[in-house]
């Protein structure tokens, strides 16, 4: 079963995935937070849930530092290849463990294209293991396609969003 938790922006989505995982006590996966300075939301950072380890997955384009190993670009955002395969190793040690259920946040248009978690989503999906998975909501549908998804729950974020999720 893939549990889909939906929202739009800020809705509360990685909030909720990660409460979920607290609360389910079990499982592994890889979520992504919003990085601040300040009140500025910078990026996002990969965050390994079980270790509580994270590292830059995004940054604005303009913020950079140096030696960047960009694999994408997505709006204002560079995505760290760094990070991507540093996710790669995290899941597919998880899946190796035979860990459940799995986390992932957040399936988006990068994904849609054959970037981003692709690969890793295939992945996991292939396993069987029950899930949980962030989305937009717009792009649900669209996700069950992509993936051929037949057995799914749509759920809503149900934390408030404060802009830090």
């Amino acid at each position: 079963m893939v549990h889909i938790i939906k929202g739009d922006r800020d809705s509360g989505k990685t909030m909720t995935i990660r409460a979920l995982y607290q609360n389910l006590r079990r499982g592994d996966g890889i979520i992504a937070e919003k990085s601040f300075r300040g009140s500025v939301c910078v990026g996002y950072d990969l965050v390994h849930l079980s270790a509580d380890t994270r590292q830059p997955l995004a940054l604005q384009r303009h913020m950079l530092p140096p030696r960047w190993n960009e694999s994408d670009t997505w709006g204002k955002f560079s995505f760290s290849q760094d990070a991507f395969l540093c996710a790669d190793t995290i899941m597919e040690t998880i899946l190796k463990k035979g860990t459940g259920p799995l986390f992932i946040d957040e399936i988006g248009p990068l994904e849609l294209n054959g970037r981003g978690f692709h690969n890793i989503l295939r992945r996991t999906l292939a396993s069987g293991r029950e899930m949980y998975v962030t989305a937009r909501s717009h792009l649900v549908h669209r996700i069950l396609t992509c993936f051929g998804i037949g057995d799914y729950r749509i759920m809503d974020a149900t934390v408030p969003g404060d802009g830090r999720n």
